[in-house]
């Protein structure tokens, strides 16, 4: 309200972010999405609008609301795969997710694969939280849509890559969400012990 009553434009479409990210983090996606679209409103910055849309599109699919996903085709069409990869991988990733649960699974396999191609580091780089973030959800979402199609064994192949990624980062997070990949898979395929074995792990 002050940045609006003083007319810095900038710092109202900062704040707006800085709560939509906040709002998702404590899990109110719907006033989230509210904050990201206020902020797009306020940005005129073509790369900036294209973090936006693909932060709305992130707080929108849950409810399967259409807006995000158009928001996401919106990104894709601004953002540059080679100079922004992260975001890319982000926007590809979120528009999957609409895909996997709308039942198609199959369409989003591919554009997770592509997603995880352009996220994957080299070894040894550093890696911003987004982009760890980024990635740890690429696994296990790719892990999941294999999973939904029978396809075990790549569904398995997904949560050992996030197993193996929460290793060497020394992410725990990353790490339980490929066992527990692994778990409903064994559950999936009957292989009880090795199931008891995981939920144990993870």
């Amino acid at each position: 309200e002050c940045a609006h009553a003083l007319g810095r434009t900038a710092e109202q479409a900062e704040l707006e972010e800085a709560a939509g990210k906040t709002s998702t983090i404590s899990g109110n996606l719907i006033a989230a999405a509210g904050h990201f679209e206020r902020a797009l409103a306020l940005t005129e910055d073509p790369i900036a609008r294209a973090r936006l849309q693909t932060q709305a599109a992130g707080s929108l699919v849950i409810n399967a609301d259409p807006r995000g996903l158009a928001y996401a085709h919106e990104a894709l069409t601004v953002l540059d795969p080679t100079s922004h990869r992260v975001e890319t991988a982000t926007a590809l990733m979120i528009e999957a997710r609409f895909h996997h649960l709308s039942g198609q699974h199959r369409k989003a396999a591919g554009l997770l694969e592509r997603a995880a191609a352009l996220a994957t580091p080299p070894e040894g780089d550093a890696l911003s939280t987004l982009h760890a973030s980024t990635l740890i959800q690429i696994h296990a979402y790719t892990a999941a849509a294999y999973q939904h199609q029978g396809l075990f064994e790549q569904a398995d192949r997904w949560a050992e890559k996030a197993i193996a990624f929460g290793e060497r980062q020394s992410l725990l997070w990353a790490q339980a969400v490929g066992y527990e990949f692994l778990g409903e898979n064994a559950w999936g395929t009957g292989a009880w012990e090795a199931g008891l074995e995981y939920a144990e792990k993870e």
